[in-house]
């Protein structure tokens, strides 16, 4: 599996591919889900083990669920939450008096 990420990660560094940032491809989409993805992730490997302990679920079923599901549940979130800075700071700027967005000296 890190051998397939290796080869799409190195796959994105394409030399054809123009000079400016790609903002819409699966590398940014996870980037733009990491931070909710760091406040999902202790908790449900908490849950999970958990689940472990009382024999509900074998440890190997355990770990594939510890890296899916808190994936999935940062990709589901991400898009009301952290993804929405954009949306924030234009309306911020909308909405602060013009004598603080321009410089005066």
């Amino acid at each position: 599996m890190s051998f397939g990420l290796l080869m799409f990660a190195l796959r994105q560094l394409d030399e054809d591919r123009p000079a400016e940032v790609n903002r819409s491809g699966p590398i940014a989409r996870l980037a733009g889900a990491s931070f909710t993805l760091y406040l999902v992730h202790y908790s449900i490997q908490e849950a999970l083990v958990a689940v472990v302990a009382a024999g509900g679920l074998p440890f190997a079923g355990s770990v594939a669920a510890g890296v899916i599901v808190p994936i999935v549940l940062a990709l589901a979130i991400a898009p009301w939450t952290e993804m929405r800075y954009r949306d924030v700071a234009r309306w911020l700027t909308r909405r602060a008096p013009r004598t603080y967005m321009t410089s005066s000296r």
